[in-house]
């Protein structure tokens, strides 16, 4: 396993205060940045693993572990392009990692991407870990897992499970946090871009909050104008 200490280096020699601030303010200042933007810290990234060769599979988890575990932000984004380049390979087990990820310095910057892509492909790969998950993180009141659950099936186009879809929005539209009803109309607003009669009749008929329906509504609005 490579010493991630050198990828650490790298991106402090490149740190810039005042992208640093404007990062955390972005964020709430609910993180420190090193102040290195996307396109500067994937190249910075490409360098380090072209000298010291990417983790096998079996160093994976200590990586992105030790990754999300700097007190930076941008490490946790490397976590996150990691993983993207080993989703298909990702083990079974490893959906226990990806939980503790989500509910580990948890905001939308990391946790929708993780959803959507590693959570999406993991489901996808063993479907047996989908209903056990989704309905432990349903009912988890944590507001990530639980964003989660709204969010993982984005991708999933015509074969969405909509059973579950249904389930996690009636259990979840009463909630007053932004993240969930923003997702809900999501999860809905990507539906009505191949189903929108679905997504009518959905809105229509269930007494959903006003930014889900808003958020829900959007692209069949637009189409409209």
């Amino acid at each position: 396993m490579a010493d991630l200490q050198g990828l650490f280096n790298l991106f402090e020699q490149h740190a810039n205060p005042d992208l640093a601030y404007k990062m955390a303010k972005y964020m709430g200042f609910n993180f420190e940045f090193f102040g290195i933007q996307k396109p500067l810290r994937q190249k910075l990234q490409k360098q380090f693993w072209q000298n010291h060769g990417y983790p096998q599979i079996n160093e994976l988890n200590d990586t992105i572990l030790e990754l999300w575990n700097h007190p930076k932000r941008e490490p946790q984004y490397t976590a996150l392009d990691l993983l993207d380049k080993f989703k298909t390979k990702l083990p079974q087990d490893f959906i226990t990692t990806v939980e503790k990820l989500i509910t580990t310095k948890p905001w939308w910057d990391t946790v929708d991407l993780l959803a959507a892509k590693i959570v999406f492909n993991l489901f996808e790969k063993y479907p047996e870990l989908e209903q056990k998950y989704f309905d432990k993180w349903l009912n988890s009141n944590n507001l990530w897992l639980q964003r989660t659950t709204l969010i993982y099936q984005l991708k999933r186009k015509d074969s969405v499970n909509y059973k579950n879809l249904e389930k996690a929005i009636e259990q979840l539209k009463n909630s007053q946090e932004f993240f969930i009803q923003k997702a809900i109309g999501w999860a809905l607003r990507e539906i009505s871009k191949f189903n929108p009669q679905y997504v009518t009749n959905y809105v229509e008929n269930h007494d959903l909050p006003a930014l889900s329906r808003r958020e829900a509504l959007r692209y069949l609005n637009r189409k409209k104008n």
